[in-house]
This record gives C-alpha cells, sequence and structure tokens, in this order.
C-alpha cells in the first residue's frame, strides 16, 4: 500500500521497490547513487530521481561486497519484491558504511559532526610522529578554530532563542567557511594517501558542517548552491588522488592473485569507472588484462625468477610488505572515496527537496523520525516523487 505523506510534501510512501525499478536497476536504466535512485547517464531521462532511500536507524557493519550485478541472480524471481528490495536497501547501507556519512542528510547534525571530527583528531595524533604532513596539519591555527566553531554548535538545541541560535549559527558559517577554504587548498596539493585521506576528511566534514549551518539559517537555496559547489570540487580531486595516489600506473595489478580475496571484479570495475568517469564496467578488466604479462612468451612468463610483485621490488619481503600495505591502506581508501562520490550525489538530491519545499535538515529530520516506526522497511523509508 501507498500513500501520499503530510509530513513530507511531494513524496508517496512505498512498502517495497516495485518490478519496474528493480528491472531498471538490473539493465542499467537506473542507478544507485547513495540514498537516491536515478535515471542513469545517457538515458532519455539522465539525472531524474526515481526512488529516495531514507535511512531511519542506525547502521551496522556489512560482512560482504554487494552490488547491482547480484541482482541477477532475482532475475527469475522479479516478483519476489521482499528479497528484492532487502537486496537494494543493503546495497545503500553497505555505501554508506564504507563511506563512513549517512546517506540522510538531515541525520548529519552537529553531533554527528563533532564526534566524526573528534574520531579523526584521535587517529591522526596516532600517526603524527610517522606522517610529516599529519604533524604538521595538527599544528595549524585553523584546527583551534574548529574546535571553537564546533563547541558553539553544540550549544544550538530547541530550547535556544532564536536571536541566540541565528548568532551562532551565523559567526560560526562565517569561521568555517575560512576553515573549509584552508582544508580545500591542503586537499588540492596533496600527493600521498596518508595526507589525501585526512584532508578529504576535513574538507568534506567542515563543508558538510557549513553546508547545515547555511541551511538552518533558511537560507536554502544558497545551502543547494553550496553542497552542489562542494561536491564538484571534492570529486574533481577524488579522481584526481585515486589516479595519481591509489591506482597508479599499474592498475592491472589489482586482477593478480594477489587481490583475489580482496576486490571483486565488480568492485574493480566500479573503482575504473570513478577514476577515469567513463561507465565501461566489465570491459574496464579487457583493458587491464591487455597489460598483465603473456603467459606463453617465454620472455614474459610470470613465473620468471626476476619477476616480482608490480615488477618493482628485488625481495621477497619488501614484496610482501608492499602487499600489505596495498590490502591495508590503498583498498579501503579507494571503497571509501568511491562510496562517498555517491551519497554526496544523494545529498544534493536531498539539498534540492528541502530547498523545493522550504523544509530545514533539522525539520527534515524530526518530519522522517515522526513516521519511521511506522513505515520503515529494513531501516529505510522508500519514498517515490510524487510526479514519477
Amino acid at each position: 500500500m501507498n500513500f501520499m505523506l503530510d509530513t513530507l510534501p511531494g513524496l508517496i510512501l512505498e512498502r517495497t521497490i516495485p518490478p519496474d525499478v528493480i528491472g531498471g536497476l538490473m539493465s542499467g536504466q537506473y542507478k544507485i547513487y547513495g540514498g537516491v535512485v536515478r535515471w542513469a547517464a545517457g538515458t532519455e531521462n539522465a539525472g531524474q530521481i526515481v526512488r529516495h532511500l531514507i535511512p531511519v536507524s542506525s547502521t551496522s557493519d556489512v560482512a560482504s561486497y554487494l552490488n547491482i550485478y547480484q541482482l541477477q541472480q532475482l532475475s527469475g524471481q522479479v516478483s519476489n519484491l521482499t528479497q528484492a528490495t532487502q537486496h537494494i536497501l543493503q546495497i545503500a547501507n553497505y555505501t554508506m558504511v564504507l563511506s563512513g556519512l549517512s546517506l540522510a542528510v538531515s541525520a548529519i547534525g552537529f553531533f554527528y559532526l563533532n564526534k566524526k571530527l573528534s574520531n579523526l583528531e584521535i587517529k591522526l595524533t596516532e600517526i603524527q610522529n610517522t606522517v610529516y604532513e599529519i604533524r604538521a596539519l595538527l599544528e595549524i591555527s585553523e584546527r583551534a578554530e574548529l574546535r571553537a566553531a564546533l563547541r558553539d554548535l553544540m550549544k544550538i538545541d530547541d530550547s535556544a532563542s532564536y536571536e541566540n541560535r541565528h548568532t551562532i549559527l551565523h559567526n560560526t558559517r562565517l569561521s568555517l567557511a575560512r576553515i573549509n577554504e584552508k582544508y580545500r587548498e591542503l586537499l588540492s596539493g596533496a600527493n600521498t594517501i596518508d595526507s589525501a585521506m585526512a584532508y578529504e576528511e576535513l574538507f568534506s566534514l567542515t563543508a558538510l558542517t557549513q553546508c547545515r549551518c547555511t541551511a538552518e539559517l533558511g537560507m536554502l537555496d544558497i545551502a543547494h548552491q553550496e553542497i552542489k559547489e562542494m561536491r564538484d570540487f571534492w570529486k574533481k580531486e577524488a579522481v584526481r588522488i585515486t589516479n595519481q595516489c591509489f591506482l597508479g600506473s599499474q592498475p592491472e595489478r589489482f586482477i593478480s592473485k594477489d587481490f583475489a580475496k580482496d576486490i571483486p571484479i565488480a568492485m574493480l570495475a566500479e573503482w575504473l569507472d570513478f577514476a577515469n568517469q567513463e561507465e565501461k564496467g566489465y570491459f574496464w578488466i579487457d583493458e587491464l588484462r591487455a597489460k598483465t604479462d603473456s603467459w606463453y612468451l617465454a620472455n614474459e612468463r610470470p613465473d620468471k625468477p626476476s619477476k616480482r610483485l608490480f615488477g618493482l621490488f628485488s625481495n621477497d619481503n619488501t614484496s610482501i610488505d608492499e602487499l600489505n600495505r596495498q590490502r591495508k591502506d590503498v583498498v579501503p581508501s579507494i571503497q571509501k572515496i568511491v562510496a562517498r562520490d555517491k551519497v554526496f550525489e544523494g545529498h544534493v538530491a536531498q539539498y534540492e527537496f528541502m530547498k523545493k519545499y522550504t523544509i530545514k535538515p533539522s525539520e527534515l529530520e524530526r518530519r522522517t523520525a515522526a513516521i519511521a516506526q511506522s513505515s520503515s522497511i529494513e531501516g529505510y523509508l522508500i519514498l517515490r516523487p510524487e510526479f514519477v
């Protein structure tokens, strides 16, 4: 049973994801971008939102990689809407867990952001003695200014007067704009994994906090513009970092036996789609195969004594250390970046919705919470735009 929501204008609550949407996801007509299902690029209605998937409960870790290709296994059972719906929501949840951000912008409040930044500081402090860039980062003045801004935001609650709330939001927004500009500069110059991931996190969290302040001030059109600009800059730098720091000059290493258990082929194809900003899916794998050694030509046999991992190292211990580093640092970093790209696409769509219907994030959070217990499926609200 589907019905209009008085609390969320322009949206219709659904109990399952219908067969046409499931079929569209399987065929590539639609794609999941975090908490939003859209018409895919190159289709007649490219970019148009088909469904919103809004999480209304806390996330849990996901044990294994989930992707839309696994829906093919349900192709003969599309009538089993419950199973297909669960799978799609698991994909959304997997993206949320990997990205480290909620799919719902309304859930990214000031307490949430303060906790994320506090956890990041702990992590940075742990590695500052081994990474010069991180030690320098912890010494910059913006760090103290950011802590002060967050302390002010934590004072905002429902009991605060309008004047006090407005003053805190306005002043903090100006501070965050300056701080975010510094982290933007640092991110654009990052060229190592540790520094890139630290600057990316700080840029993202300060930008999201700034957008939230803008929206809570009622400037929803400006907040929508800010989140789009943030997404565009972030994507440009994330693509650069993925190619420069993560994939490098030999991405074909990821189809070797060394990563068979770590990186499913569907995941690797997704990485390459993002890194190249071109959707070729499994066809990327053929390009990587063309870069690998021949099995039959003697001068290219992979079992030649001189061969080592990536062809770069001279002893087994060094190769093993590098392989472990790739598994520990590179693989999780790419997973996070690719997942976060999808989440930010969903955030832009939600800010557009709030702008259209003049709803602040805090109000949207209250409205979704009011219907969460009675209307959620697997911890999500499935919402269809009225005119879809």
